[in-house]
C-alpha cells in the first residue's frame, strides 16, 4: 500500500514527471509484469495517471502494455466466474486505463490496428454479454475506434450485430449503444445502405426501443425515435430506406396512439 502511495506521489509531482521520461524503456516492461500480478487498488490509479502523463512518450510500447491489461482482465474474470461473479474492482480499473488509451490521440489512430488486435479477447465477450459486466466498456471502445480511425475494420464489423445483444441485455434500453450505432452510421453510411442485414438491425432496434417498458420509459422510447430520425437524416435523398418506410411509419403511428 505504501509503495502505491509513493508511485502516486511521484506521478503527481510536476517536477519529477519529466525527469522519469528517459527511464520509460526500462520502466514499462516492469509495469507490464506488475499489471498482471499486483492487487493493490491504488496501483491502478497510478497506472491511469501514468498513461495520461506519458502518452506522448510511451509510443509503440503501448501494445505490450495493453496486452498486460487484457491478460489481467481475463485472469480476473476467470476468478470471478469461479466464484459465481461477473466483475470486480480490478477489472473496472483496468478498463479505465484501456479507455483512456483508446481515446488518446497519442495512440489512436497510429496504433489502432495493433491495439484492436490485442483487445480481441475482450471483444469476444460481446457474443454473450450476460457473462460480463463490462459490455459498456466494450461498446464505448468500439465507438472510440470508429471515431479515431474514421472507418470500420473487419473486427468492428464482427462486433456490429452483437450490439443487439447488449441492447437486449439492457431490456431494449440503448444506453451507450445509441452513440456507437450513430458512429457506425457516420463512418459506414454506404456500407450499411448496401447491406439489408445491417439496415434491418437498426430499424428493428429502433422499433423495440420505441415500445420498451424500462423505468424512465419516456427517455428510452425517445431514443428509439432518435435512431429513426438519424436514419432518415443520414439517408435523406437516397433509396436506402425505401424498403423500410412503411414499417417506420407504422412504428411511429403505433407509438403515437399507444
Amino acid at each position: 500500500m505504501q509503495s502505491a502511495d509513493t508511485l502516486n506521489t511521484i506521478i503527481s509531482d510536476k517536477d519529477l514527471v519529466p525527469r522519469l521520461e528517459p527511464y520509460l524503456p526500462r520502466l514499462i516492461p516492469i509495469l507490464n509484469e506488475c499489471n498482471i500480478k499486483i492487487h493493490i487498488k491504488l496501483y491502478f490509479n497510478f497506472l491511469l495517471d501514468f498513461v495520461k502523463s506519458y502518452s506522448d512518450a510511451i509510443g509503440e510500447s503501448v501494445i505490450p502494455f495493453v496486452e498486460s491489461l487484457v491478460t489481467r482482465i481475463v485472469i480476473e474474470l476467470k476468478s470471478c466466474h469461479e466464484k459465481g461473479e461477473k466483475n470486480n474492482i480490478v477489472i473496472n480499473k483496468c478498463w479505465n486505463v484501456l479507455r483512456v488509451i483508446c481515446e488518446s490521440d497519442s495512440f489512436m489512430p497510429r496504433f489502432a490496428a495493433q491495439i484492436e488486435n490485442t483487445m480481441k479477447p475482450l471483444f469476444e465477450y460481446m457474443a454473450d454479454p450476460s457473462k460480463v459486466e463490462f459490455e459498456d466498456d466494450i461498446v464505448l471502445s468500439v465507438k472510440s475506434f470508429l471515431r479515431k480511425t474514421g472507418e470500420v475494420s473487419p473486427v468492428m464489423w464482427t462486433l456490429y450485430p452483437y450490439l443487439q445483444k447488449v441492447f437486449d441485455k439492457n431490456k431494449h434500453a440503448f444506453g451507450n449503444v445509441l452513440d456507437t450505432l450513430n458512429q457506425y452510421l457516420v463512418v459506414a453510411r454506404a456500407q450499411i445502405a448496401q447491406s439489408p442485414d445491417h439496415m434491418t438491425l437498426l430499424v428493428k432496434m429502433a422499433g423495440e426501443a420505441l415500445f420498451g417498458m424500462q423505468p424512465v420509459i419516456t427517455i428510452h422510447n425517445a431514443e428509439g425515435a432518435i435512431l429513426l430520425q438519424l436514419l432518415l437524416q443520414t439517408y435523406a435523398g437516397t433509396p436506402a430506406l425505401d424498403p423500410y418506410y412503411e414499417e417506420i411509419m407504422n412504428l411511429v403511428r403505433r407509438r403515437m396512439v399507444a
